[in-house]
This record gives structure tokens, sequence and C-alpha cells, in this order.
């Protein structure tokens, strides 16, 4: 048989490619669902785990104040920790404020001597026998020392949550509002109280007309579990500083020492003593010859700073509400000398030799070059430094060999601490000045630590630097993603 006798059938070659391409897209797609089903498998399998993890590890704090954040103070705290810490929120948990809730988490997670949990005092009358507590506060309690602290979740003072009132102008009523998050510092303030009692006691001077401890700065020597003695020290009176004074605090006095008074307080430092003086008036001649003897010259006039005044309220201040420099190598302002603080109509001092050549005098706030000094037309100073806080330390040797030394500190500026400018502006470092030159004062403070709260006023639960978040996310990847596919788009219709 001939070849031409052969029938060979013809191929359909458009048939075996829609075969090929069939069989192909088959694979593809059942590549396609098994990826997805796996994709899918090792999500559900990721969440799982996740959702056993602690919210300190799976959320991040993005607020601008950083709220749920706890501070290098607090964890160098914990570092040190050497005995157990219960905390227990009396409240269901459902009813706590998440704020309070996510910070006890995150607190806790830092260190291993740190349990918390949240009981329902209605479910659990007992626990609230327990632990003396009340419903809708925080208990901090130590086992080995059987101490325990009680903090209310919301309060004008000591308080997880400090609240304020103020004025309607429209209405005349009052509204009280949420001013500061303060949890960061109260509960390591009660850890440390629950650990470390209170040793360290401070006396208020009385007799020169001083005014009150402001409450903020209260607050905080409160919270560094110092005692303020409730007992005010007129030093005519009682003839001599009790043996029991970690510190004598004199607060913006507007009438003289005497003589015997003066006498008293130079040897009371002479031996060992600490003494602070927060003085705004330059008149006061016995006060003047003390801190001059210390090295610190009382100028006459009001200080002002042509090159660090608040512009903003130059209408009703001129240069005279300013931003003191805050000096990096001094124990009190070292760990805030990046940090701007705020005061008004201060006076001011200039450094000059102290009477014994053992006293050394070192300011750590003062203005800048272009300080100027203000009585009149007639006397007016420009472009000299004034110092606005300083400290005057002396080294002493004590009758039995031993060595000690007395501190004197010193501020110009009263509006410095005063609550009318801490309330409006928490987040300047003018607390954390006052409460670092404190526990500088003190000898052997237990802990002396004080962590300033964190505004609720200012504070936005935002990201920061919005704008380049906003393009990012709005422009930048949206644009990024609908390139790339349709790059990827083309290069497939390509190979087809």
């Amino acid at each position: 048989m001939s070849n031409k006798d052969i029938n060979i059938p013809a191929v359909d070659t458009a048939d075996t490619k829609a075969t090929v391409i069939s069989k192909r897209s088959v694979k593809r797609g059942a590549v396609a669902a098994s990826s997805v089903a796996i994709i899918v498998i090792i999500t559900i399998f990721l969440n799982l785990i996740v959702g056993q993890l602690p919210t300190s590890v799976t959320e991040f704090d993005i607020s601008s104040q950083q709220f749920y954040t706890v501070s290098d103070v607090s964890k160098d705290f914990l570092k040190t920790l050497d005995k157990d810490i219960e905390l227990v929120l009396f409240a269901a948990e459902q009813d706590i404020d998440s704020r309070i809730l996510k910070f006890v988490s995150n607190y806790a997670a830092l260190s291993p001597r740190v349990t918390w949990r949240a009981v329902d005092p209605v479910l659990y009358p007992s626990a609230v026998e327990q632990y003396e507590g009340v419903a809708n506060s925080l208990v901090v309690s130590c086992k080995e020392t059987g101490r325990k602290k009680t903090v209310n979740f919301e309060g004008a003072t000591n308080a997880l949550i400090l609240t304020a009132s103020r004025t309607n102008l429209y209405t005349y009523e009052v509204q009280n509002y949420q001013s500061s998050f303060d949890a960061d510092g109260q509960i390591t303030s009660a850890i440390n109280f629950v650990t470390n009692p209170p040793e360290s006691k401070i006396y208020l001077t009385e007799g020169h007309e001083e005014v009150m401890l402001p409450v903020n700065c209260r607050d905080l020597i409160n919270k560094a579990n110092i005692d303020i003695s409730t007992k005010k020290l007129n030093l005519l009176m009682d003839g001599a500083i009790p043996d029991d004074c970690d510190l004598l605090m004199c607060i913006d006095p507007s009438t003289d020492l005497n003589k015997d008074e003066m006498t008293i307080i130079s040897d009371y430092l002479s031996k060992g003593g600490r003494v602070m003086i927060i003085i705004n008036y330059d008149n006061l001649e016995n006060f003047n010859a003390l801190l001059r003897d210390y090295g610190l010259d009382m100028q006459k006039g009001g200080i002002g700073d042509e090159l660090r005044y608040y512009q903003q309220y130059a209408n009703y201040y001129g240069y005279y509400c300013i931003a003191p420099i805050l000096y990096y190598d001094h124990p009190i302002t070292a760990d805030i000398s990046d940090v701007n603080a705020i005061t008004a109509t201060p006076n001011g001092f200039l450094q000059v030799d102290p009477i014994r050549d053992t006293i050394d005098v070192k300011g750590f706030m003062f203005t800048s070059a272009s300080g100027i000094r203000y009585v009149d037309e007639s006397d007016y100073t420009e472009n000299t430094v004034y110092t606005l806080g300083a400290t005057a330390t002396e080294k002493i040797t004590k009758d039995d060999g031993t060595e000690d030394e007395g501190i004197l500190t010193a501020f110009s500026t009263y509006l410095l601490i005063d609550d009318s400018i801490t309330g409006t502006y928490p987040s300047m470092a003018n607390l954390t000045v006052f409460i670092n030159a404190v526990t500088n004062s003190i000898k052997d403070a237990t802990g002396g630590i004080s962590i300033p709260s964190k505004s609720l006023v200012t504070a936005r639960n935002t990201i920061n630097n919005y704008m380049v978040w906003s393009i990012l996310f709005m422009a930048v990847i949206p644009v990024a993603v609908l390139t790339f596919g349709l790059v990827y788009w083309l290069r497939r219709r390509r190979r087809k």
C-alpha cells in the first residue's frame, strides 16, 4: 500500500491550544485556590496566637502625649523592684476607663513582680474588705511589707485621672472636666510607698506672709512619698528648726526675716541643713543678706529677656514673660534641659563670691545674654545674664569626723510654680524643675520619685506629623499600588 492510500486525520491546532490553555487555567485556579486556603488558615492561626498576647505587645501608643507609654523613670524603678506587687482595680472590667485599663496592663507587663486584675466589688465584696478598697479605685498592695495604698480612678487630687473645674463665661455655671492623666506617676508613687515607707519631712515657714504651697507642687511632693508637716514653723516662736526637718521651705515671703531668724537659718545651713527659698520681692533686707552670704545677690527691678520671651504674651508682659535657660550640667535640670519652662515678671540674682570659700554656688536656671532689668527709666540694664535659680552647697565636716553638706536652693520667681501657670501649661518643665529641686535638697530621700501628669486638655489622641502620614496613606501608597497593578497587568497582556 502506498503512502497515498493512508488516511491521516487532520489535527485541529486551535482545539489543541484551547485544551492546553484550559488545563493551564485549571492548574492555575487550583494553585490560587490552594494558596487562598493556606493563607486563610495561616491568618486564622496567627489571629489565635496574637489574640493571646498582651496589649503591650499588640498595640502601639500613637497619642501625642503617649498616654499608654510607661515613662523611663518608672521603667528604671521597676528594674530595681525586689518585692511582689499586686494591682487590683475595683470595678467590673467593662466599666473601667479604657485608658486606665490599657496603661495598667502595659505597666504590669514590664515586670514579673507586678500582677494586676480587675475585681467587681458587687460580685466579690469580700475582696473589697480584704484589700480595704472602694469602688472605682486602684489598690496597690505588697504582701511582704503588708502595706497598701488606694488611688481613686478619678478625682481632684491623687487620682489616676485628675479633674478640675472652670466657670462658663456665658452661663456662669461651674463645669468639671478631666484635666490630666496621672496613672504613671500615681502607680509608681504607690508602689514606692508600699515598698519604701516615707521617711523625709518638709517644714514650711510662717510669719512672713508666705503664700501657701501650690496644690500642684504639694501633689508632686506627696507622689514622691515625702511628708509635709501639718505644723508650720514660726522661727521666732519655736526658736529652732526641728531635728526631723529634712527641708525647710519658705514660699514667696512678702515681709522680712529679723536678725534672730536669719541667724537660726544660717546656723542650720552651716551644720548640714537644707533650705529652699522661693522669693519674688527685692526689698527684703535680711532675706537678701542671707542669700548674698551664699553667693546670690538679689537685683532691684523686674527681669526680662529680649531673646527668650513669649511673643504671644508681649502685649501683656512685653519682654517679661520668658522661657528661662535650663542648664544641662546641673542635677536639677540635667534631664529636662531640652524642654522649655515659662514664668512671668521674675526677679533675678547675680552670682557673687560667697561668705566662705567652702560654699559652691551653681546656677541651674538663667536668662540669656540678652537679659534685661527694669526699675524705671533711670535704672535700666540690658545684655546681662541673670540667675533665676541656683544652689549653694557647702561641704561640712562634723565633730565626729563624718562628711555632710548644707544646701541652700533659691528661686527668684514664684510664678514658676504657681497653679495658674502650672495648671495652664502642664507640659512645660516648671513642675519638674521644682520637684527635682526638692529631691535634690533632701538627704537620702526614699525613692524621691515624682512623675508629672499628662494633660488631657491640650493633648489630642492623634498621630504626630499628621500631614506627612496623611500624604503617605492617602496618596503615596494608593498610587504605588495602582502603578504596580497596571504594570503587572500590561506584562501579562503582552505574554498572551
